[in-house]
């Protein structure tokens, strides 16, 4: 039997050989603690052989015969269906008060009827998780389970004879074990949890949903490698002043990423979008400032309307304001305004913004917002049937897009534009000799 002496961060869960007053990892002071580990070396005749098997020999009927589960909210089933899988991991985050928790317990309580389902809660009790579901017309016989202890959680399954189908934990970062290092929702308390739970959903073919917290930067809290060891990632994002609610898969392993479902929220909990398009574009007068873009998300094509303010700057540095597109994409599209059609946005505070709160990276937006900037900028209404699509390149071209989004703008009434150029925004919106 030999003895391994390692220093562990209680914050992080970084080891070393050599104790250091502070972690070269995280940062912390004083965070790491002395861990002695004994592993006895194993004989040759002890060790447990091992053979390939080919794909071809590999048994597929648990899965592959598995019925698609049910699922009454359609834009919820349009980005998770795929990934509801026997011996999935799934994890959905979001921001506090969200509605992270009420999507969850709405989601067990369609699938109680066909499928053994169990509700663990470690941050609400049994009595006010009955309340919550009252008020969201939840099924009564859903099982729960108050517990946080990841270890007393999966010596419950080791002995339960008749294993639930799908278990939803709410949430991860409230688990806890006595036998890791570090406070509860530290990293190395997060790793240790998600570890366990990734081998109860493999070897006792168990879909797992996870409700996970995020940092003030919108990610999911814990090492980057928590989203590696899940099969895949939702979020759930949007105003939480408003109802409207998007949840976005940023990680699938069975399906497109980036796939976009847009719900309402209402008292008595989530429903289906009555007409997404008509969130991120109302068919209204056209003002000043206002241009149409498309955007891709998974495999569905949204319009959006892109808002711009351009106002003279008080100061000698103008501000950039961007809520939901990329703010360095701004910058971009701004330069190349700027050298291309002479336009001095140096001088002028911009402010850009996408309705009904939605974020995206998509690119292809590119061309609406350097409409709706020139719009602002230059006090001129852009035509309200005109659509503009494509990425804007450093020097000036327009990226072709896919037959796709033109045939969408068709179906929803817009003339498409075939621009190559950001100097063809000029036939547009003429801008002064």
């Amino acid at each position: 039997m030999k003895t391994n002496v390692m220093f562990s961060c209680t914050e992080c869960g970084f080891e070393t050989k050599k104790w250091q007053g502070r972690c070269s990892e995280c940062g912390n002071w004083n965070s790491l603690v002395e861990k002695i580990s004994s592993f006895k070396k194993q004989s040759a005749s002890s060790v447990q052989i091992i053979e390939p098997v080919a794909l071809v020999d590999i048994d597929v009927s648990v899965i592959a015969q598995k019925p698609i589960l049910e699922i009454p909210l359609q834009e919820v089933a349009g980005v998770m269906r795929k990934a509801l899988l026997p011996g999935g991991l799934l994890l959905l985050g979001g921001e506090p008060g969200i509605g992270k928790s009420t999507l969850v317990l709405q989601f067990a309580s369609y699938l109680q009827a066909k499928q053994k389902m169990l509700y663990i809660s470690g941050e609400e009790t049994l009595a006010q998780l009955r309340i919550r579901a009252e008020r969201l017309a939840a099924s009564q016989e859903l099982r729960c389970l108050m517990l946080a202890d990841i270890d007393m959680i999966a010596d419950y399954l080791h002995n339960e004879k008749e294993l639930p189908h799908i278990i939803v934990i709410d949430s991860l970062h409230v688990l806890y074990s006595t036998r890791s290092a570090g406070n509860v929702g530290s990293v190395s308390q997060v790793k240790y949890a998600v570890d366990i739970l990734r081998r109860i959903a493999k070897e006792k073919n168990i879909l797992i949903i996870t409700i996970g917290h995020v940092t003030k930067d919108g990610d999911i809290a814990g090492p980057k490698m928590l989203e590696h060891m899940v099969d895949a990632v939702f979020y759930l994002e949007g105003e939480r002043d408003g109802n409207i609610r998007f949840l976005r898969a940023v990680k699938n392993r069975f399906d497109a990423v980036n796939t976009l479902g847009v719900l309402e929220m209402t008292e008595s909990g989530f429903k289906d979008a009555a007409n997404p398009d008509l969130i991120f574009w109302q068919q209204e007068k056209p003002e000043i400032g206002t241009a149409l873009g498309m955007i891709r998300q998974g495999k569905r094509i949204f319009v959006t309307e892109v808002q711009a303010l351009v106002v003279p700057t008080d100061f000698g540095y103008p501000r950039r304001t961007s809520l939901g597109y990329d703010l360095n994409r701004l910058h971009t599209v701004l330069a190349v305004l700027q050298r291309q059609l002479d336009l001095p946005f140096n001088k002028h505070d911009v402010y850009i913004k996408l309705k009904a709160g939605l974020q995206t990276d998509d690119t292809t937006l590119d061309t609406a917002v350097a409409l709706a900037l020139i719009s602002s900028h230059q006090r001129k209404v852009v035509n309200e049937h005109l659509i503009a699509v494509g990425e804007i390149t450093l020097n000036g071209h327009i990226s072709k897009v896919s037959d796709d989004y033109s045939r969408e703008a068709k179906k929803r009434g817009l003339k498409f534009l075939p621009i190559l150029h950001v100097s063809d925004l000029q036939s547009i919106l003429p801008l002064p000799g």
